[in-house]
């Protein structure tokens, strides 16, 4: 009787595990922006001046080169995975430093408008890519 009541215990204890954690992913708040990991990142990035400096410094931030010789690289925080998510900060060959707020759809969404949308110029990253995205100046 106490192994069969003990089990039974065990399940709803799972069940109600699994009901909260899929009321909690549907329901979570999704994250719009973040103007701690804006500021912190446009520290950072204005001390770097060439795209070949990102690469060495890090590795793993998300480039673009275009045919013309302008570059851009960025970092972004995923909405999904952080409430405080949903932040993008790239840097530009023309030096400019720029944040942007919104709906970031996963942690490769930086790869996507950088290379598998196939953009051919800084302005359509800018302009078209990122338009539905608040833009946030860094402190």
């Amino acid at each position: 009787m106490k192994i069969r009541r003990s089990i039974l215990i065990t399940f709803a204890i799972a069940i109600w595990l699994v009901v909260f954690l899929l009321i909690f992913s549907v329901f979570a708040p999704m994250g719009t922006g973040s103007k701690r990991f804006a500021n912190k990142w446009a520290k950072k990035f204005e001390f770097i001046n060439t795209l070949e400096e990102a690469k060495t410094e890090y590795s793993w931030l998300k480039f673009r080169k275009f045919e013309n010789g302008d570059w851009i690289f960025g970092v972004s925080s995923d909405s999904h995975s952080n409430p405080w998510g949903g932040t993008i900060v790239t840097k530009d060959s023309n030096g400019q430093i720029r944040c942007f707020f919104g709906h970031v759809c996963g942690s490769g969404f930086l790869r996507v408008i950088f290379t598998l949308t196939q953009p051919k110029t800084l302005d359509e990253i800018y302009n078209d890519k990122l338009k539905s995205f608040k833009e946030y100046k860094p402190e």
